[in-house]
């Protein structure tokens, strides 16, 4: 999918959910920011739709409270969206309240849009953990097609959080472990995924729901990649914008890769910490241009009270290359019990990180790495302001036992590039090193 594709049906689902309130409601507004090619593909994907419209009949099934589809009878809606809504029914033969997905009927027609649909089923069905939104049956009848699944509390979401303290006059103080509370559960929910094969490749803060103990679940595996098997045409850009990773961007091979979900959770957690989204623009390009090239700002610089180490978590996993980000989900949801458990984290604190690679591409070299220019030296006190302050005292007491477990527990979390760098400067600055040059 090209961006110009991407944008035309972004443009086209905005089109159908306006629609929604007025069928009448004309293209040219959704079309207009469009390119050549873009307007092109708007208008297909606008005719198709009239036209399979017109063929099976209204976009909305005739549905009303207490009407049955298959085991469950209809209780209330709760939403609706471009290419369904959702229900609160009943099951019942076991008794209990679902929430019902139901895909339109005039969409049934696409063979892909149905197995669209019922990807999320196919994703969830080995699926179980308290941080994911069970799925319990899938099916179609009536020309229906439908997904029930667990009905979780009363539909906030995340997102809904978000805009709340958005509005707010003041953060509440306990919001900083709140979210690294939130961000821990759904991490794990995510490394469960990841250990079964399943990518979620949609995660955003209004995938996010919570139940009435507030305690919050993923959902929506719509998009998911199941193993080796995916959906997605080849090169196809997949997932919401603003939570792609610079690989999902790019429709590369890496976004079929557990590090796309990892970065996609720094986005949320970059927007719950700083209540604004790391990369923002109001077209895929240069929301996309922004999440390849440019680094957002810090959270502590947007605001003072956010914890440095949540800092540290955040931009670790905004990294923009996969194999420098945390090597896996549960990793990340360790270090943020690290921080609410009043432990030392295991990501580097911000400066360390930046100035350590700055001084690491520049002298490298030195040490016989050709991809990078010379390492270290030895810090002074005219330098050793421009070390990390833990790292310029072990240094400067000559305390490289300290200087070696940390390299050892920084490989053992998963930071290779940091670990090798230590290892590095162990190598060139130890006694025993310099003896054997």
């Amino acid at each position: 999918m090209t961006e110009s594709s991407f944008d035309a049906e972004q443009a086209f689902l905005a089109w159908l959910s306006a629609r929604d309130n007025h069928e009448s409601v004309g293209r040219d507004d959704f079309r207009k920011d469009l390119d050549q090619e873009g307007r092109q593909e708007f208008d297909k994907l606008a005719d198709d739709f009239l036209t399979l419209r017109a063929r099976v009949g209204a976009s909305q099934p005739d549905l009303q409270t207490g009407r049955e589809i298959g085991r469950y009878r209809l209780i209330q809606e709760l939403g609706s969206g471009a290419v369904g809504m959702v229900w609160e029914a009943r099951d019942t033969r076991l008794g209990r309240h679902v929430a019902l997905k139901l895909l339109y009927p005039h969409l049934a027609i696409s063979d892909r849009a149905v197995q669209r649909f019922h990807q999320e089923a196919r994703a969830t069905a080995k699926l179980s953990h308290s941080s994911l939104v069970t799925l319990w049956s899938s099916g179609q009848t009536d020309n229906l097609h439908y997904l029930a699944q667990e009905l979780v509390g009363d539909g906030r979401t995340l997102a809904d959080v978000i805009l709340e303290r958005q509005e707010a006059d003041t953060i509440p103080p306990d919001h900083w472990r709140e979210m690294a509370s939130h961000l821990a559960a759904i991490a794990e929910g995510v490394a469960h995924a990841h250990q079964h094969g399943v990518l979620h490749r949609d995660i955003k803060p209004g995938n996010i729901l919570f139940d009435p103990s507030n305690t919050p679940r993923l959902t929506d595996f719509g998009l998911a990649k199941v193993a080796d098997q995916d959906l997605s045409l080849t090169g196809e850009v997949v997932g919401t914008p603003f939570y792609m990773s610079p690989e999902q961007t790019r429709a590369s091979v890496d976004a079929s890769k557990t590090g796309t979900d990892i970065f996609s959770l720094g986005s949320v957690m970059y927007e719950c910490l700083c209540l604004q989204r790391p990369f923002q623009g109001d077209s895929f390009e240069t929301v996309a241009y922004a999440i390849q090239h440019k680094h957002p700002r810090r959270p502590t610089q947007i605001s003072a009270q956010c914890p440095k180490d949540l800092e540290s978590i955040c931009l670790k996993a905004l990294q923009k290359n996969p194999a420098d980000r945390y090597v896996s989900a549960h990793a990340l949801a360790l270090d943020l019990m690290r921080f609410l458990q009043g432990e030392p984290v295991m990501a580097p604190p911000v400066s360390f990180t930046a100035r350590l690679w700055r001084r690491t591409r520049r002298t490298l070299s030195s040490l016989g790495f050709v991809t990078y220019a010379p390492f270290w030296k030895r810090p002074t006190p005219d330098n050793s302001s421009d070390l990390p302050q833990a790292a310029a005292a072990l240094l400067q007491d000559e305390n490289w036992a300290a200087l070696q477990k940390w390299a050892d527990d920084l490989l053992d979390a998963g930071f290779y590039r940091e670990a090798k760098v230590l290892h590095r400067l162990l190598l060139s600055q130890s006694p025993n090193s310099r003896r054997n040059r």
